[in-house]
């Protein structure tokens, strides 16, 4: 597998939109050999903080969060809206300010592939609601 590849189907399996189809441990696995093959990338930090957040293992996503946005080009909203959801669970104030950074992280980026604008959306939404904001 190369790492894209392995990154790729990581991500696949901690976003998948039906839950039920969802692989977190294979996620998570191979989100772990991406950022210790190449701990440098910062979307290898990401998949692995998003695939953590998704298998409700919360401390250590925010962890591999921070991670990906000390990497170079890792201050976007993936890991922006992510942040703000495992800092809402693990009972933080700043989940709000993480979630309006990652909103305007999206109004002030083009985001060229249409896929990427669609998770964007579903991620935004589903941190609004879960932080009580839809529809504010």
């Amino acid at each position: 597998h190369s790492l894209s590849a392995l990154n790729a189907v990581a991500w696949a399996h901690a976003t998948e939109p039906w839950i039920e189809q969802r692989d977190l441990e294979r996620a998570v696995a191979y989100a772990r050999k991406v950022t210790q093959a190449r701990p440098e990338i910062a979307t290898g930090w990401n998949t692995l903080g998003v695939a953590l957040y998704a298998a409700v293992e919360y401390e250590e996503s925010v962890v591999a969060l921070r991670k990906s946005m000390r990497r170079k080009r890792g201050d976007v909203a993936f890991n922006h809206l992510f942040m703000a959801m495992a800092r809402h669970a693990l009972g933080h104030g700043d989940a709000r300010d993480w979630y309006e950074k990652g909103v305007r992280w999206t109004e002030d980026n083009e985001v060229p592939d249409e896929q990427d604008r669609e998770q964007l959306e579903r991620f935004s939404v589903q941190a609004a609601v879960l932080l009580g904001l839809e529809g504010k």
